[in-house]
């Protein structure tokens, strides 16, 4: 059986947890974009800041697998 990716399981978790789109509803609750919160947050203790820079992986990831939109 091959290896599962961190990523997927963080993603699970995140889905057991009932966390997903945290970090999008604290984006907008400040009037930001997610991608923009996210770099503000990211250097932050704690949740906040975890939640931030798995946004930030997450989004590397995608453009990589030209899934997400390019700059």
């Amino acid at each position: 059986m091959a290896k599962r990716l961190w990523m997927q399981e963080a993603a699970e978790r995140m889905e057991r947890k009932g966390t997903v789109g945290a970090l999008t509803k604290a984006a907008r609750a400040a009037g930001k974009s997610v991608a923009e919160f996210a770099r503000e947050h990211a250097h932050d203790k704690g949740t906040l800041g975890k939640r931030a820079r798995f946004a930030l992986i997450a989004r590397k990831v995608a453009r990589k697998k030209g899934r997400g939109r390019s700059r």
